[in-house]
């Protein structure tokens, strides 16, 4: 199945839904989702997931070795 696309509010520029930035606007007295793809997210100035946002793991653990 192929991920859906977007149409960049900006520019125009189609990508994938989920590499772009949902912003929710008021347009007309009426709330209205858009897309902006990530170049004029970063060129708008919002916030995209950071790499502090993600989850973050620590290193794995080492299972404990069997003395014979």
């Amino acid at each position: 199945m192929r991920e859906s696309r977007v149409k960049c509010d900006s520019c125009g520029r189609t990508a994938p839904r989920y590499k772009s930035a949902p912003v929710v606007r008021r347009v007309f007295g009426e709330l209205r989702k858009v897309y902006y793809c990530i170049s004029c997210a970063k060129h708008r100035g919002i916030k995209l997931q950071e790499a502090k946002e993600k989850v973050r793991r620590g290193p794995p653990r080492r299972r404990a070795r069997r003395s014979q």
